[in-house]
Parts: C-alpha cells; structure tokens; sequence
C-alpha cells in the first residue's frame, strides 16, 4: 500500500474504499471525503520545493501538450451535446427530475468518466464538486457547471480550453502561463478540467441510456510511452512502483517519434503509422527540438484547414462567433452549429416531440437575403430587434411551414424553442411586433418583408404612440392563434 493510499484510507476512518460495482452512492462518498482533503493540497498555488527541483522536462511538456489538446477535443464534444440538448429541452426536464433521479446520473457520470479515463485518481482534484452542490436549486448546480464550459462558436475546434479552477464561481479561458518550471501545476489543473469535462459529457450521456463507455477509449488522446528519471519518480511518488509500471505497460505504444527520442530523449507516440504522418505538420514545427511551455502550447492543436460543413458550407459561408460581448445561450449554440452544416437551410425549429425540422427559401431568394441579414444580427450581435423580427417571420409562416414539411408544429411549441434561444423576453418583443402588422391591416407584412423593400426594422425597445390602447383592441379582436 502506498502512502497516498494509507492516507486515503485514514480519511476514510480505516474502512477500505468502497468498489463503484458493489455499491456506487458509497463509492461516490468516499471520493467525495478523499477528495475535500486532497483537492486544497493539489491546488495551492505555490508551486511545492520538489517540483521546483525538477522543472519542466520534455516529457512533462509533452505531456502537457498532449492533455490541452485532449481538453480542447472534449470540450468540443461537451458544447456539441450541451447544446443540443438544451435545444431540446434537457434543462427544464433535469430540474422537474426527482433528486433520487439525479443522483443516479450524477454517480454513474462519475463512474463512466473514471471508467474510460481507467484512473480514479483525478477525482482527488475536485472536492467542490460534490453531489450536493450539483444538486443545489433543483439540480441548477449541475447546469451551473455544464454551462462553465461551452465555447461559443462550434464553426471549428476550440484552440484554448476553458478552465475552471478550484473553488471558483465562474469559468474562463486558460490563461498563458510563460514559467516552465511550474509546468507540473499546469498539468493538474488540465487534468483536473478534463475529468470534470468528461464527467458532464458521461451524465449526459447516462441520461440518454447510452451504454456504458469501453474503457481506454481517450488513451490514443493521451500521452503515451517511456518517461525520463525525473518524470518517473514523480509518478512513482503518486502512484507507488507496482501501479506505476501498470501504467507505463499500458501505455507503451509501438510508434514513435526517432528524431525526438534521439537528440532530445523525448517520448512523442503514435497509435499508428497513419497518425503519425496525419500529425506531421503539427510536429515539424518541434521535430528535434526543445520544448518550452510556449511552444508546446502552440502546437497542441493541429492546423485547421477551412473545411466545408457537412452539406457544403465553406467557411465563408459559416456564421462567426458572436460579438460585442454578446453570449449566446446554449440552444442558441446549437441552432447556429447546425446552420452551420447545411448551406440550404434558413432555420431549424423543433416539432413538439424535439424533433428538429430545417427550412429554406432558395425560389424565395430576396426573401431568403433579408432573412439570413436578420438571423445574423440575432445569432452574431445578439441584436434584440433582430430576434423578434425573426421569431416574427417564422410565427406568421407556420402554417405554409406545417404544409411544407408535412409536421405538425405549434405556436407554443416553436415560442418555447425561441425562448431558449433569445430569452423569455422576445415573447414581448414579437407581440410588439404582430400588434403593429395587424394595426396594419397586413398580418403576413412581417419586418423581414421590410428589410426586403429597404426598411428597417423596428426597434421592439421603443413601445409604439398609444400601445396601451393598442394592445387593449388587439387582444380583443385579434386572431385566435394556435
């Protein structure tokens, strides 16, 4: 038995740690008290003397080049079905879930995650993600925390991941760190944010009933080979000699990179033959020579080529990220990742059993223009006007929409779609606007229809002369809508 493990053990108050098999809320407990006592101690800032004697190996920086991108892969993947499940309504039906309910996603998150990343041993850096913080506010917490890591913008993989350091309130990019000695700091704290990414994504995924993952699946991801002197006993120290080669045996791989071994005596693996020459003109740019922080940073993540989207969407094309400070919400991430797919589709909306319909208007093309101008203002700039001039357009067009596509879609169930993506105020902001086209006399007269002849839209911040009286004879005489 290891010191870690004696001291893990006394934690436990001498009992033996319980197995995830034989009983998974004591299994999830004991880490819980592990890790509140553990976690302080892997987190303290100043960097401790037996690290500062060692600095930063070349295997160290290749490690930690090899977990950012790993963290930056499954960061992606986590945003990909946050969001998509946000856009379908996963949060309202997670907090009207019964805690006992959550609870059992929450463990068997836990389980997967360790269960494919085949360590247990990062849990001990996440003591202030307990249970019941994750349940706290009806389960809020969890989507608390979920919501600290989506990126904004899916048109390509994330080049810096968002770290979320212990005991924090809020996320934020990983910030440059230029000290190389302090690299073994740097990563704990990738590894401690790469299990709690896969520990969201395997909830998740354990809500969906999916199975359970194989494990080793994020072992080609991961740093792989032999280490040197000084890696080695600071593994040993952590995981005592037996489990230590266990793991190295495990890790060995059958490629590698002879230039790097050979003039720098730096372990660069590959699962394959074909890996290695798909990552080469990543690993030119450091073939052969010294690694520091700032260059093993900078080529963590390969060279993205603009590529098209699945049904031919150039970069040009894609929609960007938003600006100006404006955040989009994670339905509304979704929606524009998903524009962001198929050139020939206008907007996606959500029949009431969350299945997602695209429509376009190519024999529409002045239309088609004036639309895609303002969804582009909502999605990119989080224009307010913008967003009800759309919710507007798609509302008044259901019915020829309905037609079309041969489903049945309901008001409410496209206004609740909206409001995930915009915020519960864009309800007002489109009545704003229906009162105004039906003052009109010309309901299908939308403001999209405006920015066709060159007008601008409304500005849904301004109420307009008279609205009270308005709003008064509307409600009174409108069409019944369904």
């Amino acid at each position: 038995m290891t010191t870690l493990d004696k001291i893990r053990t006394l934690i436990l108050g001498g009992k033996p740690h319980p197995r995830y098999e034989d009983n998974a809320i004591a299994w999830n407990a004991a880490w819980e008290a592990i890790a509140q006592v553990e976690t302080p101690i892997a987190m303290y800032e100043v960097v401790p003397a037996s690290e500062d004697a060692v600095g930063a190996t070349q295997d160290m920086l290749a490690h930690y080049r090899s977990i950012y991108r790993t963290l930056c892969d499954i960061q992606y993947t986590l945003t990909v079905e946050a969001t998509e499940h946000a856009a379908a309504g996963f949060e309202s039906r997670w907090q009207a879930a019964t805690p006992i309910v959550r609870q059992g996603h929450v463990v068997d998150g836990h389980i997967r995650a360790v269960h494919i990343l085949q360590s247990e041993i990062l849990r001990g850096l996440c003591g202030d993600i307990t249970l019941v913080s994750l349940q706290n506010d009806n389960g809020g917490g969890f989507l608390k925390l979920l919501r600290v890591y989506l990126h904004d913008d899916l048109a390509s993989n994330p080049t810096t991941p968002i770290t979320f350091p212990y005991n924090s309130t809020s996320g934020t990019l990983l910030p440059i760190e230029t000290v190389d000695k302090h690299v073994w700091r740097m990563v704990t704290n990738l590894q401690r944010d790469t299990y709690i990414c896969s520990f969201l994504l395997h909830t998740l995924y354990s809500w969906d009933q999916r199975p359970r993952p194989v494990p080793g699946q994020l072992l080609k991801t991961q740093f792989k080979g032999t280490f040197d002197p000084s890696t080695v006993k600071l593994f040993k120290s952590a995981l005592g000699p037996s489990r230590f080669e266990d793991f190295r045996q495990k890790t060995r791989a059958e490629y590698d990179s002879g230039n790097c071994k050979d003039t720098l005596n730096r372990s660069i693996f590959y699962c394959s033959r074909t890996c290695q020459k798909d990552d080469w003109p990543r690993h030119k740019i450091v073939c052969g020579k010294t690694f520091t922080i700032e260059s093993a940073r900078a080529t963590a993540i390969p060279l993205q080529k603009p590529t098209a989207g699945r049904d031919g969407v150039t970069q040009s094309q894609k929609i960007g990220p938003p600006v100006g400070g404006f955040k989009r919400s994670p339905a509304l991430i979704a929606q524009v990742h998903w524009l962001n797919d198929n050139a020939e589709v206008d907007y996606y909306v959500q029949d009431k059993d969350g299945r997602k319909i695209g429509f376009g208007m190519e024999s529409l093309p002045y239309i088609q223009k004036a639309f895609r101008t303002v969804r582009d203002r909502a999605v990119i700039r989080g224009d307010r006007s913008a967003a009800a001039a759309l919710g507007e357009f798609i509302l008044t067009n259901l019915d020829k929409l309905s037609s079309e596509t041969g489903e049945s879609l309901p008001r409410e169930t496209i206004m609740n779609q909206l409001v995930l993506e915009y915020g519960d105020g864009i309800k007002q902001d489109i009545h704003i606007l229906e009162v105004i086209a039906y003052y009109r006399k010309i309901p299908y007269l939308t403001q999209v229809l405006n920015v066709v002849v060159g007008r601008e839209i409304y500005d849904v911040s301004v109420l307009p002369p008279y609205w009270n009286v308005l709003e008064s004879n509307f409600q009174k005489h409108s069409p019944i809508r369904n």
